[in-house]
């Protein structure tokens, strides 16, 4: 919403600055947005008289003026079509600065003398047309500076207004704010008084058939009016705030609107069929060209201003080009109307037509006061366009109009703001904001709102309104009161916390994704979790498309849609985790809910670079990724057994226990898939169930000293079946001496001569350490041979 600086002081009596009053709206909640000058660099600009007009013979448009500026005569060549005997307009003398930079100087054209310019709009910098030159009023004294031009040179202030605050989409509602904040009125309001000669009995039928969507209609016939471009003072107030100068007519109409706030539409009487004034809802596939040259379709939801035949405007958005107001306009009829405004904002979405009359019905219009905009707007065509009768009011109420009216209680008022604001101080501002008080009780107020708020309808909007007036920097700020409650700690949150930051630590990068898969995803790659096998998945009743067909039962589709995306992207090395949900069919519950840990790899797990040809990830370095985090959480009860899953690599896949509870899998993605998904290098995947890993996770952590006593090694080298899990032998060797044996380690696998088919040859590097004492030699060969031949039975294996 833009407002006019120098206009909002002729409403209201103020002497501070443009960025003051910006301040001032801002603490009212009428947010300024944005303060812009107009036409502020008019000196050596002067107003004149052109008392002579010639046309060049040798020039098909231009024309040698003679122009008065009180002082002496000056010969101009002028080319706007405009130009004419007896007009003012706005003249540069030589040497006069144009706000482009433009410097005037006298020149020759087509031979004449050109001893300055006339000037347009835009030469000047107070509008966009360029197409002739400015005509000013004939009150513009000759010789007058132009920047002493009342309004010529002003500040544009716009407001970012919310919603709820259509009073203030006019001058009078933006001036109204500033009056109570500076505890003042408003000036009288503009005599709306038309003189008797011109009142005549003359009416017209009106009709309503929908009082729900128009409560009421009232209009004024106008007669015998002249229209022509509008004077320049009413042309120019609509073009500081945006609104493009049409004819005098319609512009008034426009002007009246952007100063009381309710919009109003003129209709060539001539052209209507009767004439009648029709309020109904269009027929089904009824048409009708509006005012932007486009044919519109409606249908029977849409409310339209009809005459006897036809649809001749769009109730509250635009009018029909059937009734158009042109320069061949003698007679009027002047509407104004209340209209639902749910029915004006779903008629405007539906049609994708949206203006400046829509903009202030959709939010609400003054259903008790628009009939004093049409007086106005009566009044000033009467005038400006030299009407020779005009009707009484006629008027069509279908649903009378009820004053709001409400309780609200003066304790409730201050509980709300929070300050102990006096009984007198709440009335003041009540008062001030134009709502009645209609009676009161020892603690009751029973208040009537002005009808153009109407966002006031219960006690917390007076609540809100106080406050605002009283101004929010003067209410402090206290922290609410409150008794100290100590909350369980949620361990799923924690949980989530500590992994992003362990596994960001670790170079992996988060990621979240949609929910829901085609239906098709869970076939493909079916859920580890699931107890039928995984392949079902819950349906949508409503998808939004084939690609969100059903809920997702594993995380795995996801994971591997976004490394396909960061491959196209040619990233190398590609790391990433998601925490998120997983939805299981449950016959009992429907849906049975897991959070899910995911993790994916590919490409390089160690980039190139100088002196380090990098490396790619492989099955085990990935499941080192996962011993870590497990090691990370304190859980040293994982297992990994060979599993298969059918999107997986056969012989590279395992499921994650702790103590015999399956929580997980990690494996390679299976080839064909990979070339399905146009996964070039080898790529891994992980899922964990975070509700199994918290059962198991001990709730604090248990630290020990340091060791006292050094570390002795010896290595151990075994043959053993090749189908022979490590798990196992890690295992066996863990249990078998407890207390000395600290870890061990695999340095080297080997299969071919000499070894026998079907066998492997483990090279393991044992570590042995007493916390008690320091180990000798002796001692240390003594147990790493008492392990040797525990290893060898207990495996049944080989010394090699």
């Amino acid at each position: 919403m833009k407002v006019s600086y120098s206009w909002l002081k002729k409403i209201v009596a103020f002497d501070f600055s443009p960025q003051k009053l910006a301040d001032i709206l801002t603490e009212l909640g009428l947010e300024v947005d944005s303060i812009m000058p107009f036409g502020q660099n008019l000196d050596g600009f002067v107003v004149a008289k052109v008392v002579d007009v010639k046309l060049i013979d040798e020039s098909k448009h231009l024309t040698l003026c003679t122009v008065d500026t009180g002082t002496r005569k000056y010969s101009v060549v002028c080319g706007a079509p405009n130009v004419r005997k007896g007009i003012k307009s706005a003249f540069a003398v030589t040497g006069t600065k144009l706000p482009d930079g433009t410097v005037i100087s006298t020149t020759k054209i087509s031979g004449y003398e050109s001893e300055g310019m006339l000037c347009s709009k835009k030469e000047l910098g107070i509008g966009d047309d360029d197409s002739g030159i400015v005509v000013l009023d004939s009150t513009a004294g000759i010789g007058e500076p132009l920047a002493s031009i009342d309004d010529l040179s002003d500040w544009i202030l716009e407001i970012e207004l919310t919603p709820n605050r259509p009073d203030c989409l006019n001058m009078r509602g933006v001036a109204r704010e500033i009056a109570v904040a500076l505890k003042t009125s408003i000036m009288d309001k503009q005599r709306c008084i038309i003189e008797d000669k011109l009142l005549n009995a003359e009416s017209i039928g009106i009709t309503i058939e929908n009082s729900e969507l128009c409560e009421n209609y009232s209009a004024y016939i106008i007669r015998g009016i002249k229209v022509e471009p509008s004077p320049f003072w009413l042309a120019h107030r609509l073009e500081m705030l945006g609104i493009r100068s049409i004819n005098n007519i319609v512009d008034i109409t426009n002007y009246v609107m952007m100063e009381l706030g309710h919009p109003l539409h003129a209709f060539d009487l001539d052209k209507l069929a009767g004439p009648e004034i029709v309020v109904r809802c269009a027929k089904e596939g009824e048409v009708i060209e509006t005012l932007d040259g486009k044919t519109r379709t409606l249908d029977s939801s849409m409310l339209v201003i009809a005459d006897k035949i036809q649809p001749v405007a769009v109730a509250g958005i635009m009018g029909g080009a059937s009734s158009e107001v042109t320069e061949n306009t003698k007679n009027i009829l002047l509407e104004g109307a209340y209209f639902n405004p749910v029915s004006v904002r779903t008629t405007a979405r539906k049609l994708g037509l949206t203006s400046e009359s829509s903009y202030r019905f959709e939010r609400g219009a003054d259903r008790g006061g628009f009939q004093e905009a049409l007086q106005r707007a009566a009044y000033m065509i009467a005038g400006i366009g030299n009407a020779s009768s005009r009707s009484c009011l006629i008027e069509h109420n279908a649903k009378p109009y009820s004053p709001v009216k409400f309780e609200c209680s003066i304790e409730r008022i201050r509980s709300l703001i929070g300050v102990a604001i006096s009984d007198e101080k709440i009335k003041e501002i009540i008062e001030s904001l134009n709502i009645t008080i209609l009676s009161q009780t020892k603690n009751t107020l029973t208040v009537q709102p002005a009808s153009y708020r109407v966002d006031l309808s219960i006690e917390q909007d007076i609540a809100e309104e106080i406050a605002r007036i009283y101004g929010y920097n003067n209410i402090p700020v206290v922290l609410p009161g409150s008794d100290f409650v100590e909350y369980a700690v949620n361990k799923k949150h924690q949980f989530a916390r500590f992994s992003r930051n362990l596994l960001v630590g670790a170079g992996f990068f988060e990621t979240v994704t949609c929910s829901l898969h085609p239906a098709s995803t869970s076939i493909q790659i079916p859920s580890f979790f699931s107890k039928d096998g995984g392949s079902t998945a819950i349906p949508i009743k409503n998808p939004l498309s084939e690609m969100h067909q059903r809920l997702q039962t594993t995380l795995a589709p996801n994971i591997l849609a976004v490394i396909e995306n960061n491959i196209r992207q040619k990233s190398e090395s590609i790391k990433l985790f998601e925490l998120g949900t997983i939805f299981l069919p449950d016959k009992i519950t429907f849906s049975h809910e897991k959070s899910i840990l995911a993790l994916g790899v590919s490409g390089q797990r160690e980039l190139e670079y100088w002196g380090h040809s990098g490396k790619n990830w492989d099955f085990f370095a990935f499941k080192g990724v996962l011993e870590s985090f497990f090691a990370s959480l304190g859980l040293n009860c994982i297992t990994f057994q060979r599993t298969e899953l059918p999107y997986l690599h056969s012989g590279k896949t395992a499921a994650i226990y702790i103590k015999n509870i399956p929580i997980g899998y990690l494996g390679q993605i299976h080839p064909l898939l990979s070339q399905q998904r146009m996964l070039k290098k080898d790529t891994f995947i992980a899922e964990l169930d975070v509700d199994a890993i918290l059962k198991e996770m001990a709730g604090d952590s248990k630290y020990a000293p340091l060791p006292k006593y050094p570390a002795i090694e010896r290595d151990l080298a075994i043959v053993i079946d090749s189908s022979t899990p490590f798990q196992h032998i890690y295992n066996t060797i863990m249990n078998s001496m407890t207390g000395l044996l600290e870890n061990f380690r695999v340095i080297s696998i080997y299969e071919g001569d000499p070894i026998p088919p079907g066998k492997k040859s483990l090279s393991l590097r044992m570590r042995y350490r007493s916390l008690e004492k320091t180990l000798n030699d002796r001692q240390v060969d003594e147990i790493h041979d008492k392990m040797a031949r525990i290893v060898v039975e207990t495996l049944q294996c080989s010394l090699r």
